[in-house]
């Protein structure tokens, strides 16, 4: 079984955001889930994203981002 995701939001010092996960790093060169690692603009994006990837990769719904 694969160990939990724990990703994070990062605000850099330009303003945009990053979602980073140590558990995708880890021992990968290339297979990192697209939106991980890549700077975006606003932090509710980022929220959104690290929390989807968090609940196993499910898809948000409209009611999910109220």
């Amino acid at each position: 079984m694969q160990s939990p995701h724990s990703p994070t939001v990062i605000e850099r010092s330009d303003g945009t955001c990053l979602v980073e996960c140590p558990q995708c790093h880890k021992g990968r060169a290339s297979d990192i889930p697209i939106g991980i690692g890549l700077p975006m603009f606003d932090r509710i994006t980022a929220e959104l994203l690290a929390e989807n990837h968090r609940d196993d990769h499910r898809s948000l719904t409209g009611a999910a981002i109220s």
